[in-house]
């Protein structure tokens, strides 16, 4: 009966010492699995603070990119519409060279039957100076001296004029200079006309 017992006793503390055995290697893996999730989660960790700086990076990139772009398309649009006010600007001086045309002929005429300039419109057998009013010219001004000044129009408006000098040689021949005292960029414009103060 004794012995009985004793061998119970013994294959209760044989369970334990293995059971105890068994929960330290489950301790033991537990630790490695736990070790192995703190590793992973630092890698996971440092791959993503690499991809958010990556994205950081990315995002400057782009955002320099637009800004060179919108620089880009400011520069553009403001050449468009520096090449549209030229055009504009060489379509009414196109214009007023057209009108200045016709008077000169009725000048150079009233100067050989007179042997002087005519003073105005009238004396130059044209239309008065606000006939010529269109679009593009505001008057044209049939002036003393064998001078013919062209009134651009802006809007409606009077603005920059355009000067035509008559002057006659010792042959008696009549030729023309031309300038403006008000349109910065005649020369350019026009290469035959100079910029030059009023009553210059």
């Amino acid at each position: 009966m004794a012995s009985g017992k004793t061998l119970g006793i013994a294959v209760v503390i044989a369970a334990v010492v293995a059971a105890g055995f068994w929960m330290q290697g489950e301790r033991s893996k537990l630790a490695a699995e736990k070790a192995r999730l703190a590793e992973a989660e630092a890698r996971l960790g440092a791959g993503v603070e690499q991809g958010v700086r990556a994205l950081d990076a990315a995002a400057g990139r782009v955002g320099q990119e637009t800004a060179a772009l919108n620089d880009a398309v400011s520069a553009g649009a403001s050449l468009a519409a520096a090449q549209r006010q030229r055009a504009l600007q060489t379509g009414r001086l196109m214009e007023a060279f057209v009108a200045a045309m016709q008077v000169k002929a009725a000048i150079v005429s009233a100067y050989q039957s007179n042997d002087a300039w005519p003073r105005d419109n009238r004396e130059a057998g044209v239309p008065a100076p606000e006939d010529f009013r269109n679009e593009r010219i505001y008057s044209l001004y049939v002036q003393p001296g064998g001078q013919i000044r062209v009134v651009l129009a802006q809007d409606g408006k009077p603005a920059e004029s355009l000067i035509l000098q008559g002057s006659v040689n010792r042959a008696g021949l009549v030729s023309w200079q031309c300038s403006s005292p008000d349109l910065a960029d005649i020369e350019q414009l026009v290469p035959a006309c100079k910029r030059q103060g009023e009553g210059s």
